[in-house]
């Protein structure tokens, strides 16, 4: 038997420590940002500048560009590189021209639409709360349900409770289906000018724009347009945070509003088109102003034309008059009731309203706001808003879940939702009446509203085939498994792994092997198999304490010490098999086992199997007998 003090082992030790102590370091790093600095604000995070806004026929020239130019002199840009096709262009010009200058260009053959670009913002008065420790339970579970997800503040989502969702997820979770967030953007990448907020390490996302800053990282300077994407489809049932909607349904993070929450028409008209181009199923707008835009509803009209479902904060004026787009006839206009019920004091409403939604009503304290995970003002934390921008998702959300059932047309989506809701009047301030997402699910199922299914589906990614693929997902390709599941696969697996070393022992005679303790060689398998998934349940996702769980370190260590016990090394080795089979296993799902590392998991995973393999061969190797 080789010593402990053996260089090898030594080694094998240093080597453990290494492998242990990086993830730390990124955990340490990466997960909490208590002190990260406000966003500076430069001048692409300004509102824009007064503009002039031109929608060309699609078919104009290059030449007949350069004679509009010369004969008002102005200078014409296309809005963005998307916006070549449509002819959307914009100009900066004298302000005492604007009016006269619009009203000319209109006369133009060419010209579509001219007007000023006028500017939108986020709806006014919405007011962010951090609420960085839980509440408590606001709302009793639903009885009805057989389902609800781990998530540990999932209990104060009391809005959630309100529209159903718990009977709603027994039907479908929004697989297949995008959602475009066209808002401030999306806290979805880890880089110098943004952060992944920790709760969206599983939600799915295709690549979108940053029509502010004109390039293809929509990152979100503000935190408005990561809390609404949260209620759509943040991460859920992962033992972390909140839960989202449409879960299984895939994000599209369209910037359209910079740090300050202002944003332009031209902008705006652009991401609508752009969403409609590249796969988008739903778009939600947490947006508006009290203007409407020529751009804005041909970009509504033309969407809508490609079967598109747009759904829009009607506005936080308090009184009646709906805020653009929401008004548009394309559009499903929602305002916004409390805990109650009843319309808040903030809600705009009016003629256009279709349907009314959970949108928090923090006067009556702050956890009767809507919770979900946002970066905001450098912090990556849980926070409660309210506003109509926060109902309007949960109406885009259902619309998704509507739709990964097969209704496709925007019409048919609205009547469902409409048709499902709870009514109340006037009609005025709740339209069809509240939002029922269990109903909406029961109704589309029906004869009335089925149709074929949506075109096929990337399995692996959840995006539609003929749209944009799917990237910066960390999660199961075989969406039966949830934890339960999991969890007997996992014990199936350590009474047959015990019972063939049990039935071997006995047959090989071996009286002096492990066919002595099946007990012992159970409970070592069992305990290899499942103690990472219980610190992850018990400490969370995001506890570092699951480094330490999902490693061979404390057996590897164990082992380069020297065990002189045949028995206990056998054991060991066992145990050891176990957790390097647990991590085996999570690497063959592509699930991260803790959110705040992500895709950086599961190479440092691979490390670990890799060691435990070893560690297994190095005890066979110190026993003096076989280990069966």
């Amino acid at each position: 038997m080789k010593s402990a003090s053996s260089p090898t082992l030594r080694w094998l030790s240093v080597v453990i420590l290494a492998l242990t102590a990086l993830p730390i370091v990124f955990s340490l790093t990466f997960q909490k940002p208590s002190a990260r600095p406000e966003p500076t604000v430069t001048p692409s995070d300004t509102d824009p500048r007064e503009e002039l806004l031109v929608d060309l026929k699609d078919n104009t020239t290059p030449q007949e560009i350069t004679a509009l130019e010369q004969k008002y002199n102005i200078d014409l840009e296309f809005n963005t590189e998307n916006a070549h096709d449509e002819k959307l262009m914009v100009a900066d010009i004298d302000p005492a021209r604007l009016s006269d200058l619009v009203t000319q260009l209109r006369r133009e053959p060419t010209v579509e639409i001219a007007e000023p670009n006028v500017v939108y913002h986020l709806p006014p008065d919405e007011e962010f709360i951090r609420a960085s420790r839980g509440t408590g339970e606001v709302l009793p579970p639903d009885s009805h349900a057989a389902w609800a997800p781990n998530d540990p503040r999932y209990k104060e989502q009391w809005n959630f409770r309100m529209i159903g969702m718990e009977q709603a997820w027994e039907k479908t979770r929004g697989k297949g289906v995008v959602v475009a967030v066209i808002d401030t953007g999306v806290a979805f990448e880890n880089d110098h000018k943004c952060y992944w907020a920790k709760d969206f390490r599983e939600t799915k996302f295709v690549r979108g724009y940053d029509f502010v800053n004109k390039d293809e990282h929509p990152h979100d300077d503000h935190g408005h347009g990561t809390h609404v994407a949260g209620t759509i489809a943040e991460s859920t049932n992962n033992n972390e945070g909140v839960a989202g909607i449409a879960f299984e349904a895939t994000i599209m993070p369209l910037k359209v509003l910079s740090a300050s929450g202002g944003g332009s028409a031209a902008d705006i008209a652009d991401a609508i088109r752009f969403a409609a181009d590249h796969g988008a199923n739903v778009i939600n707008m947490s947006l508006g102003g009290p203007f409407p835009s020529g751009a804005m509803e041909s970009a509504c009209k033309y969407a809508a034309s490609k079967g598109v479902v747009i759904v829009c904060a009607a506005g936080n004026s308090g009184r009646e008059g709906v805020s653009y787009p929401a008004a548009f006839k394309e559009c499903i206009a929602v305002s916004a009731v409390g805990p109650k019920g009843e319309l808040t004091r903030y809600s705009s409403y009016g003629k256009e309203i279709a349907i009314a939604a959970p949108g928090g009503d923090t006067a009556l304290g702050r956890e009767w706001g809507i919770l979900q995970n946002t970066v905001y003002q450098g912090v990556d934390d849980y926070y409660y808003f309210n506003g109509t921008s926060m109902a309007s998702p949960h109406v885009a959300g259902v619309a998704a879940l509507i739709m990964s059932l097969g209704v496709k047309d925007p019409a048919q989506v609205k009547a469902v939702l409409q048709k499902s809701a709870k009514p109340k009047e006037p009609k005025k301030k709740y339209g069809a009446g509240l939002l029922n997402a269990a109903d909406a699910v029961k109704l589309a199922t029906s004869a009335e509203f089925q149709q074929p299914l949506l075109a096929d589906t990337d399995e692996a990614s959840g995006a539609t085939t003929d749209g944009p693929k799917t990237i910066l997902t960390v999660q199961s390709p075989i969406p039966i498994f949830n934890k339960w599941i999991d969890l007997l696969v996992k014990v199936g697996m350590a009474l047959l792994i015990s019972g063939v070393c049990f039935a071997v022992g006995k047959f090989k005679k071996r009286t002096k092997g492990t066919a002595q303790y099946p007990l012992a060689v159970t409970a070592m398998l069992l305990a290899g198999l499942l103690l990472p998934d219980l610190v992850m349940w018990y400490w969370g996702a995001n506890a570092w304490v699951n480094l330490l769980a999902h490693s061979v370190v404390i057996p590897s260590l164990l082992l380069a010490l020297g065990l002189q016990n045949k028995r206990a090394l056998q054991l060991l080795a066992y145990f050891t098999a176990a957790v390097t089979l647990h991590l085996a296993w999570d690497v063959w799902r592509h699930v991260a086992p803790f959110a705040d590392l992500g895709v950086r998991a599961l190479p440092w995973l691979m490390a670990n199997i890799i060691v435990g393999v070893g560690v297994v061969i190095a005890a066979i190797r110190r026993c003096t007998a076989r280990l069966l």
